[in-house]
């Protein structure tokens, strides 16, 4: 109903102004326009405004014009002003969006079939200025002359904007999909409002009261959870994090929560809508990679939580806990594909360089000051130092930073085929793509690695 209604009032305006094809009309999470001045500043970045060539009826012909998700992200979500940010998630999730024409003309395409970079909204063929057009080598019925307006449904963030507390938390458990809205949490006889806290690797601590509703007493009456399972939890933004379910049933200091109200008020997707954290009488406080935020959907593994700790050496010395390491995994996930005797597997983990910057200087490490100041000493790895990847039984290589410098191919992996890491290679692997050109010298695969250090001796 809410699509028919607004695709009659853009028909109506639409006949209006369709002499004048702009401004193009985007409606979505949010409204806004772009205008025909406004599509002429966006040209000035190089990145966005480039020329490509479609074939028309055995004809080539040759356009200008942008990327169409570069406006479809000024309606994705709530960023009112530039740089937007482009939900690429939900576009491969899969959701509508809808070309109008001025004359009424409109088609309707799910995103999840339809490739991020398929079409173009073009000002330009073959250097004559035309009005704003929808192209691509996609079928014809998506090439829309006369662009008017984009509309896009996204079913969860629309109800979201109806209603906070429509947003639906999901869970994934033993099999069975469970989902409730935030509404529904609100209502229920688990909900409790209690102060709680949680530091930055900075430095910086966040206070408030938040409402929600506790995380294992809430998973108990959904399944039969024990204290030896092992929760993950989702994030909107692909962030993953793992919890032992009996750190998050130990009540010593404070109840761990699926809070989604801060302060009396329901909390905006960043940081919320859900996010957990540990709340009490006695304010306790928590370290802030624990606390997930835009938590979207919870699972449990079925097995028991294994800890381990990654020991970092060199100019200074840290000890990474799992969520630590499963921390710098989400923010900066690579997959590489591995080949060794046992066959060609999908590793995913951080790349091998970005650790290094907790040990390779004295007083910077990731995350432990300002947000300006980049941890990683590139000058001291191209001056070069040896990197020594030690495993649990003792096994060791060493390689060199010029090696690794900025090297994406060469991983400390955590999980094989979507899948914590196997026995004989767990808790952590150090793999690299099997054909990239930057393969170090003298590399060997390191199966349960336990510590990584920088010497520069």
């Amino acid at each position: 109903m809410l699509k028919k209604a607004l695709f009659t009032v853009l028909l109506v305006a639409l006949a209006v102004s369709s002499v004048f094809a702009w401004p193009l009309s985007l409606h979505g999470v949010r409204e806004d326009s772009v205008s025909a001045g406004y599509f002429d500043s966006m040209k000035q970045h190089l990145t966005h405004y480039v020329e490509f060539a479609i074939t028309e009826k055995n004809e080539v012909n040759r356009y200008h014009g942008m990327p169409l998700w570069l406006l479809i992200a000024m309606v994705d979500g709530k960023d009112s002003a530039h740089p937007y940010k482009f939900d690429l998630k939900r576009w491969e999730a899969g959701y509508e969006v809808t070309l109008i024409a001025s004359d009424g003309y409109s088609v309707t395409f799910d995103t999840a079939n339809m490739p991020v970079g398929q079409l173009y909204l073009a000002d330009r063929k073959n250097g004559v200025k035309i009005p704003p057009t929808v192209v691509g080598n996609v079928s014809t019925k998506y090439m829309v002359k006369d662009l008017a307006a984009i509309e896009i449904m996204i079913p969860d963030l629309m109800a979201q904007q109806k209603s906070p507390y429509a947003y639906e938390l999901e869970f994934s458990i033993a099999g069975t999909e469970y989902a409730y809205t935030l509404e529904e949490l609100k209502n229920s006889e688990f909900f409790i409002e209690k102060p709680g806290r949680y530091t930055t690797s900075a430095g910086t601590t966040y206070y408030g009261v938040y409402g929600g509703v506790p995380i294992y007493e809430f998973l108990k009456r959904l399944a039969n959870v024990t204290t030896d399972d092992t929760m993950k939890v989702i994030a909107l933004d692909s962030y993953e994090m793992t919890y032992s379910m009996a750190d998050l049933a130990d009540t010593s200091d404070g109840v761990w929560i699926f809070a989604f109200i801060m302060d009396g008020e329901p909390m905006p997707e960043d940081p919320g809508p859900v996010r957990t954290i540990k709340v009490g009488d006695n304010n306790p406080n928590i370290d802030g990679h624990l606390s997930a935020k835009m938590v979207k959907t919870v699972q449990l593994a079925g097995k028991p939580f294994r800890p381990y700790t990654l020991t970092m050496k060199g100019l200074m010395h840290f000890e990474l806990d799992r969520q630590t390491v499963e921390s710098g995994v989400s923010c900066h996930k690579t997959t590489v594909e591995y080949k060794s005797k046992a066959g060609t597997a999908k590793y995913t983990g951080i790349p091998l360089w970005m650790l290094l910057a907790y040990v390779d200087d004295p007083n910077y490490a990731p995350h432990k000051q300002d947000s300006s100041i980049i941890a990683y000493n590139r000058d001291l790895a191209l001056k070069g130092y040896n990197v020594k990847i030690t495993a649990m039984d003792g096994y060791a290589i060493t390689l060199r930073s010029e090696e690794l410098d900025m090297n994406n191919d060469v991983l400390i992996a955590t999980t094989k085929n979507g899948e914590e890491l196997p026995e004989g290679e767990w808790p952590l692997i150090l793999v690299w793509q099997y054909d990239s050109t930057q393969i170090p010298a003298n590399i060997k695969g390191v199966k349960q690695v336990t510590s990584i250090e920088v010497i520069t001796d």
